[in-house]
């Protein structure tokens, strides 16, 4: 990934870095013999019948080998930084699954934690865009399926959802607990991999229209999700973050309906 090995490593061991990866509570401390804990907090809210705990990864910290080398267990997990510069390879090798888990679902969310957090450091300091990504699991096609019917995001907001699967087509989301809704146009649809949609501020906020852009690709571990949200030059920081998160969460819930098959539960 394009940032110094500095930096991974100082993200590998923070909370608030790491929080932003799995959208959820992370204590650690890079000390061995520590506690620590990484929770995954979308899956935690919204994953059918899932008790208190069942997404939060707890154990102790092994080993440290400060700047290159993170062991955590149990499962065992052995994360290394290596690189000069501005670039960085970071490697995650696992232990054997515990009873009734599978290494295959293991890999793919390791896969989809290098991919958040390559991408997280890589944009980190972009002021007028968003870049959100996602593994999925799901094929391209079904992706953008659900990101044209009505029912998928109403469930994902959670709350309501009118849309108008054409070109100039108008969409409309409005979460359950927001009284203005998230309105734009679609500007292009490439079937079962790409679509452009203008994202309209409410009215009265005098902000213009911004663009967004979401691509499904094929990967080993499913479809990697993007979506790139462009021309945001009357935010400030805050309010392009809030942005960001609001993406990053979407993305996550729209994860763990593809996991789960549709049945997830409404989150505010």
């Amino acid at each position: 990934m394009l940032a110094p090995p500095e930096r991974v490593w100082t993200a590998l061991t923070s909370p608030r870095d790491l929080g932003l990866i799995t959208l959820g509570r992370v204590e650690i401390k890079a000390e061995p013999g520590t506690d620590f804990s990484w929770q995954w907090g979308v899956w935690e809210k919204i994953a059918p019948g899932a008790k208190p705990g069942r997404f939060t990864w707890h154990g102790t910290v092994l080993d440290v080998v400060p700047g290159s080398t993170l062991v955590l267990g149990s499962p065992v997990v052995t994360l290394t930084v290596k690189g000069q510069g501005g670039a960085a390879l970071v490697t995650v090798v696992q232990g054997a699954a515990g009873p009734g888990e599978k290494l295959a679902d293991y890999a793919h969310g390791w896969a989809d934690f290098l991919l958040k957090l390559k991408t997280l450091l890589e944009t980190e300091r972009w002021e007028r865009e968003v870049l959100a990504r996602a593994l999925v699991r799901a094929t391209p096609a079904e992706v953008y399926r659900l990101w044209l019917t009505p029912k998928a995001p109403a469930k994902l907001l959670p709350g309501k959802a009118k849309v108008q699967a054409k070109v100039r087509g108008r969409f409309s989301w409005q979460h359950r607990l927001a009284k203005q809704a998230h309105t734009g146009t679609f500007l292009e649809l490439h079937r079962n991999r790409r679509l452009s949609f203008s994202w309209e501020s409410p009215e009265g906020s005098g902000q213009p229209a911004s663009e967004v852009a979401l691509e499904a690709q094929a990967t080993p571990y499913g479809a990697l999700v993007s979506v790139h949200h462009t021309g945001l030059p009357g935010l400030n920081r805050g309010q392009v973050f809030s942005q960001r998160m609001f993406w990053l969460r979407l993305l996550e819930r729209l994860r763990a309906y593809c996991w789960f098959q549709g049945k997830i539960k409404p989150a505010d």
